[in-house]
């Protein structure tokens, strides 16, 4: 899945810094749940929406973990990102 965070590029690193169960990589597609950061560059940037071209975009896989652990990640890194 891939959603965006309204906020500059620092915002989006404070985000994936402070995830904890989820790893930052450079592709997605394992078992383990895995975002990357899209920019906003890039040969097909004009097919992304509006906030996409905007802000980038996360692309996020999720993994095999547990759905509660990966809830609670997501929570607290937003937490952190945007306080």
């Amino acid at each position: 899945m891939s959603f965006a965070l309204k906020g500059d590029p620092d915002l989006q690193n404070r985000f994936v810094a402070a995830l904890r169960v989820i790893t930052s990589a450079v592709s997605v597609g394992h078992d383990e749940s895995l975002i990357v950061h899209v920019g906003t560059t890039g040969p097909r940037v004009a097919a992304y929406p509006d906030g996409f071209r905007e802000y980038g975009h996360l692309r996020f896989s999720v993994g095999l973990e547990d759905v509660d652990d990966l809830k609670a990640d997501l929570a607290a890194a937003l937490d952190i990102a945007c306080s």
